[in-house]
């Protein structure tokens, strides 16, 4: 008797079964992206049996969308099926010998005493062009064996632990020209950073530190050879490879297809809202009012809102959401975000929101989003290959798209300004909001100040409110004034009065109070300090392991140097969790999984960054009542990132947080997943975008590695986070007033460069065009 899978039953005679008939056994099979597999029959609308593919996408389900595997098969064709069904896959690492034919794979095979012979090696030469064989036999054996077969052969010696080393060096040496693109490629990541730009010298130096066996000449040459191809765009009329600075041409094209993209989208769309019908904007600002007016009546699939730090942004999507709910329900709104601070923040106006990273993940190609809305919120913190992806994967499905946010914020770690450009150089329609609603009265006029560029005036303004504004326990001294200057004090006195200004206030105070400062040093010391003086000889208290992340560039990822720095630090990689061991001068990264100690062999050069994550191994002390945030998003547990709960009780290594009425289960001494947890007090300037809190303590200065990040930008962060009162100390305080002066944390674009010229020449013809009007007429 056999069943289908919509539960009906039918019976078939055992003689009446063939060989037309095949027996499977259900297991489950672990996917993850770039796995191989196999389908071992026929199964869905299109697949084959007998086919290879590579999962190329797996997309778990939402509002939107159901849970799907896509796979990709060797030509570039997709096909899709549902997890939730059985389907006869199966993993496709390995097979018979011979099976495939080709002529430039390399194929890694497994032989025992017998079949070491011509046959075997004649059968595995058809499957590749490079052979690596691991066998038992020593090295005289392999050659008496092979004494006869014209095969050009090298015997290498592994122990049994390190073959696998010994497979990545060999398979990483095949092609000494895609090694060195590889290499430049990944240069070029590491000298442009943040930028748009990179220098020849540069980026040829930091390849030959990348292969510091390949000859600088030849590096060189491939350098010369891409730049005669057109991959690189000289900005400074000079096309001497050392000396130049360039821009990759992909970067431009990438700007330049978000500026098609706005400009096709020009009068295409009908508006959401007819003109006849009213739009309650009953409270809003000015700036509000525009902004909902023009999203909701543009006849174009791309406008724009420039809004600087709390001009309302929420409280002009609120009444979006209201007006399409009321006029237009076939609408879906939907909100991106690349953060998961600012996806709460959309969530609070009433629209279903998720992460830019987690949407185009699960996007797929056919779906269409004619009658959607996309709220882009935070815009400026997103790179040029991002933006790109995120406007065309819309545009091309007829979406709509409301790119909001700040550009004089900080930016994204990923290069390019894509924000910036579509503001002043693309076709869409832009409102900017300027009413500033976040700050009192007395608070304001220092946050438009820090905008305008005035730093001096701005601590003014800071100063002219006391410090007394705060709340604080009786007989706690009060600072003199809210700007302190910190010259001449030691590392341990500077913490010490910070951590007193902190502890000095009610507890009403503390909790509505932020601490921001630039580096994650001073916030990891601060925080401890904070948590002795509040919970002193806590007995109660648990010690706990947490993972603290490690803030990189993408390129740095590609390079041994960054790996080896990293020896001892713990590599998320997908979902599995592993201890750094070492990292070979070749780029060969030895690991060990976290969970059951299984030895791991990466290549440093072939690791997908967008599925790597670096944590430093720490220890903190949690008391109950404690306050304590997630530093990622817990999806199992339905928590993200940020979300701040209090530590209701201590059982064992036990902990239990209540996150807003939601009691929540942490082991950290167990699980390497539970050990994401970190204190409140302090954050960074780029953890704390996004946040509104009463009363905020800016640590910040332009000495050591302060200097790095203390920028015009970085202020305005730090201080616009306030509502009522801003505490600032500052190392050194003329000399930060001077670097801030000097570095505005502003980003130029590939097209600032490129059009720099026609910009100049454009200026030129306006100021010469003015001279004439002002000009008197001849008689």
């Amino acid at each position: 008797m056999l069943s289908n899978s919509d539960g009906r039953y039918t019976l078939l005679p055992i003689h009446k079964i063939s060989n037309h008939y095949q027996l499977y056994k259900t297991e489950n099979l672990e996917l993850r992206m770039g796995d191989k597999v196999k389908s071992e029959g026929r199964f869905g609308d299109n697949i084959p049996a007998g086919k290879a593919f590579t999962v190329s996408q797996i997309r778990k389900g939402n509002f939107l969308f159901r849970d799907k595997v896509f796979l990709e098969d060797n030509n570039g064709k997709t096909v899709s099926f549902s997890p939730k069904t059985e389907v006869p896959l199966a993993y496709h690492y390995c097979e018979s010998l011979g099976k495939s034919l080709s002529k430039t794979k390399t194929v890694i095979a497994i032989t025992n005493d017998r079949e070491l012979n011509d046959s075997t090696i004649n059968q595995i030469k058809r499957s590749g062009k490079t052979v690596i064989a691991i066998t038992g036999h020593d090295k005289a054996t392999i050659d008496k064996k092979m004494a006869f077969n014209d095969v050009k052969m090298e015997t290498i010696r592994a122990e049994k632990n390190d073959f696998y080393k010994v497979i990545n060096n060999q398979t990483t040496k095949q092609n000494p020209e895609e090694d060195i693109q590889k290499a430049i490629e990944i240069a070029i990541d590491k000298v442009t950073g943040s930028k748009v730009f990179f220098n020849g010298a540069a980026v040829i130096t930091k390849a030959v530190q990348l292969l510091p066996h390949t000859p600088i000449e030849q590096i060189a040459a491939q350098f010369e050879k891409q730049l005669k191809q057109g991959d690189f765009i000289a900005i400074d009329g000079s096309f001497n490879t050392l000396i130049g600075n360039f821009i990759e041409k992909s970067t431009f094209e990438r700007a330049s297809l978000i500026l098609k993209q706005i400009l096709k989208g020009k009068n295409t769309q009908l508006p959401l809202i007819k003109q006849n019908l009213p739009i309650d904007t009953t409270g809003l600002t000015e700036g509000q009012q525009k902004a909902a007016e023009k999203i909701l009546r543009s006849p174009d699939q791309i406008v724009a809102i420039q809004g600087y730090a709390g001009v309302g942004k929420t409280t002009q999507f609120k009444t979006v959401a209201k007006s399409l709910k009321q006029n237009r329900p076939d609408i879906t709104l939907m909100g991106l975000a690349p953060t998961h601070k600012a996806v709460a923040g959309i969530n609070e106006a009433g629209i279903s929101s998720q992460t830019i990273a987690s949407f185009l993940n699960e996007n797929n190609t056919e779906t269409n989003f004619k009658n959607t809305l996309f709220i882009i919120d935070e815009s400026a913190m997103i790179g040029n290959k991002t933006y790109a992806t995120l406007l065309k994967n819309i545009t091309e499905k007829s979406g709509r798209i409301v790119p909001s946010g700040d550009r004089q914020q900080l930016k994204s770690f990923e290069s390019g300004v894509p924000f910036k450009v579509t503001l002043e150089r693309s076709a869409a329609d832009t409102i900017v909001m300027r009413e500033i609603v976040r700050q009192n009265p007395e608070l304001k006029p220092a946050i438009e100040a820090v905008i305008a560029g005035n730093i001096k005036q701005s601590l003014a303004v800071i100063n002219s409110v006391p410090p007394d504004t705060v709340t604080r326990m009786k007989k706690s001294d009060i600072p003199n004034n809210s700007v302190v200057d910190l010259k001449g004090k030691t590392q341990e006195e500077k913490i010490a009065m910070i951590v007193k200004e902190f502890t000095s206030r009610t507890k009403d105070a503390q909790d509505n109070t932020l601490i921001v400062t630039p580096l994650n040093r001073d916030r990891t010391v601060i925080n401890e300090a904070i948590h002795q003086t509040l919970y002193p000889d806590d007995k109660q208290s648990l010690t706990i392991p947490a993972l603290q992340r490690i803030n990189h560039a993408v390129a740095d990822l590609k390079t041994v140097d960054f790996w080896q720095t990293n020896t001892g630090n713990i590599a998320k990689i997908n979902q599995t969790y592993y201890h750094i061991n070492e990292t070979s001068s070749d780029g060969t990264l030895s690991l060990h999984q976290s969970d059951n100690q299984q030895a791991h062999y990466r290549s440093v050069i072939t690791l997908n960054p967008d599925t790597v994550t670096l944590y430093q191994a720490q220890t903190i002390a949690v008391s109950t009542g404690e306050k304590i945030r997630l530093t990622v998003t817990d999806k199992e547990r339905m928590a993200a990132n940020n979300e701040v709960g209090i530590v209701k009780k201590i059982e064992g290594d036990t902990l239990l947080i209540d996150f807003n009425g939601k009691t929540l289960t942490y082991q950290p001494n167990q699980a390497m997943s539970d050990r994401h947890l970190d204190y409140t007090y302090a954050v960074t300037a780029y953890a704390s975008q996004g946040a509104s809190v009463p009363y905020v303590i800016v640590y910040d200065g332009a000495s050591d590695n302060k200097a790095k990040l203390a920028a015009l930008d970085n202020t305005y962060v730090e201080f616009s986070r306030s509502k009522a009162h801003v505490q600032v100390y500052l190392d050194d305080a003329e000399k930060w007033i001077k670097h801030i002066e000097t570095h505005s944390g502003e980003r130029f674009s590939a097209h600032d460069f490129i059009k720099r010229q026609d910009d100049q020449l454009a200026g030129s013809e306006k100021t010469c065009g003015n001279k004439a009007k002002l000009s008197p007429k001849p008689h």
